[in-house]
């Protein structure tokens, strides 16, 4: 959290993470529908070939469709038989079209976000600088109402950041 204060990346990836709750909850939710439906398909797929070498069981297959839909691939387990190997092929697939489809709207939220908090920082700092400059010129009630103002500022997206509301 001390770090975020910081860096403006990290404030703008905390702030994305945020705003984007829906988008990673939706992300999950195909992803576990898409494993549900590739697991026993590849099973059933590869036990019918007669070779049964990896796909013991479906949790087994559980895990090869987690590891193969997001494309990590550790190759641990591989289908051999043709109709696994088509399995595979959508669930690869699927995969990649359904880690994609939130990813558009994720990567937007966050250029927004490190825009807006760009532009608010940019906005601090030209307040803190005249605060300054009025400080060292002998206007000390200029410093006060200006710092209130910066206090005061609700709507600010760095306030949202470091109070959660």
């Amino acid at each position: 959290m001390r770090l975020a204060r910081h860096s403006l990346g990290l404030q703008t990836l905390g702030l994305t993470v945020r705003r984007c709750t829906r988008e990673f909850g939706l992300l999950l939710l195909f992803l576990c529908v898409a494993v549900t439906l590739f697991s026993p398909l590849v099973y059933l797929a590869e036990n019918e070939s007669g070779k049964v070498l990896e796909f013991t069981s479906i949790p087994a297959s559980y895990w090869w469709a987690i590891i193969s839909m997001t494309t990590v691939g550790y190759g641990d387990m591989v289908p051999r038989s043709v109709p696994g190997q088509m399995v595979a092929l959508s669930s690869i697939l699927s995969g990649i079209l359904i880690m994609s489809f939130p990813a558009t709207s994720i990567f937007h939220t966050f250029s927004h976000s490190y825009s807006e908090l760009r532009k608010e920082h940019e906005r601090l700092q030209s307040r803190l600088n005249r605060v300054k400059n009025a400080n060292h010129s002998g206007e000390s009630d200029t410093f006060n109402e200006t710092d209130s103002l910066i206090l005061e500022d609700q709507a600010s997206p760095i306030k949202y950041i470091y109070t959660g509301n």
